[in-house]
């Protein structure tokens, strides 16, 4: 995994709670066994929905990094594998749960794949968390230059050229 993507994982690793919370862990289970695709995908929805504000955003964010992945080589079933306990698992582990490893995986990859649906975003919004390798390689070789606006405390705005920060 690029390091981005190892260093979130490590640190949402640590969460108390998976993002997708132990009161939604059997609900999502439960959407595999639905017959449509369509009912799978509406009903996943409509529990993103119901997670609190931030767990829907970091949610939305770390599936627009997967859905990334996915286009430079990374399988979406191991990408759904690996990060599988980040989105859920159950807040006891019984012996019987412990095949739910596999159904994990399948509810995290629906996910990445049917992300515009989930979040009805278009392609453009979605690529804004992730800059372009062109975008990258400029912060890397131009220096900051231009004007910065600076705010005074009375709202007024000062215009300073120059390379400078603070």
């Amino acid at each position: 995994l690029p390091v981005v993507a190892q260093l979130l994982l490590d640190c949402l690793s640590r969460l108390t709670e998976p993002l997708l919370t132990y009161r939604y862990y059997d609900s999502f289970i439960l959407i595999l066994y639905m017959v449509r695709k369509s009912d799978q995908v509406e009903s996943c929805r409509d529990l993103i929905g119901s997670l609190p504000p931030r767990n829907r955003t970091v949610v939305h964010q770390v599936l627009i990094l997967l859905r990334h992945l996915t286009t430079i080589d990374y399988s979406t079933s191991s990408l759904a594998t690996v990060f599988g306990g980040i989105f859920m698992r159950p807040f006891k582990s019984i012996y019987y749960m412990e095949g739910d490893a596999k159904l994990v995986s399948q509810v995290v990859e629906m996910l990445i794949q049917n992300f515009m649906v989930l979040f009805g975003a278009d392609e453009d919004k979605a690529d804004l968390f992730i800059t372009s390798q062109q975008s990258q390689a400029d912060l890397q070789t131009k220096p900051r230059s231009g004007s910065i606006r600076r705010y005074s405390s009375g709202g007024e705005s000062n215009t300073t050229s120059g390379g400078g920060g603070g």
